[in-house]
C-alpha cells in the first residue's frame, strides 16, 4: 500500500463593493442638479457638515484648487 501525499493551491479574485464603492458609483451617476439636491439634503441630515468657501466651483473649470 502506497501513501501519496499532495498540496494543491487555489487563487481566487474577487470584487467587493464595499460602501463607499457603493456611494461613489451613485454619486457618479448624478448629474450636477441631481448632485446639488443630494448635497444639500446631507447637510440638512448632518449638522456637523459645512459649506467650504471653496464650493461652487468659482469659475475653475471643474479642476480641484492647488493644495
Amino acid at each position: 500500500m502506497a501513501l501519496e501525499m499532495k498540496v494543491a493551491l487555489k487563487m481566487s479574485q474577487q470584487l467587493v463593493m464595499t460602501p463607499q464603492l457603493q456611494q461613489a458609483i451613485k454619486l457618479l451617476q448624478l448629474n450636477h442638479v441631481e448632485l446639488a439636491e443630494h448635497i444639500a439634503e446631507e447637510m440638512v441630515e448632518n449638522p456637523a457638515l459645512e459649506e467650504s468657501a471653496e464650493a461652487g466651483g468659482g469659475g475653475r473649470g471643474g479642476r480641484a484648487a492647488p493644495r
